[in-house]
């Protein structure tokens, strides 16, 4: 289950934390979610709501 809103301050302090503004890569995404208690989902809905864009996607989709 994604929870996005209840984790949204927490992905923008972390985001605040490492200097992530507008862009942000998928090796990030994966090391903040393997550090911090959040799922790819709420990273993801972080991004689309504040249009921070994911690039050097993995699978070269971004």
């Amino acid at each position: 289950m994604c929870n996005s809103e209840e984790h949204e301050g927490t992905v923008k302090q972390i985001f605040d934390e490492m200097g992530i503004t507008d862009k942000i890569t998928c090796t990030q995404a994966h090391d903040i979610v393997e550090k911090y208690d959040i799922t790819f989902e709420d990273i993801g809905a972080y991004c689309d709501k504040h249009r921070v864009k994911i690039k050097n996607c993995q699978l070269g989709c971004f």
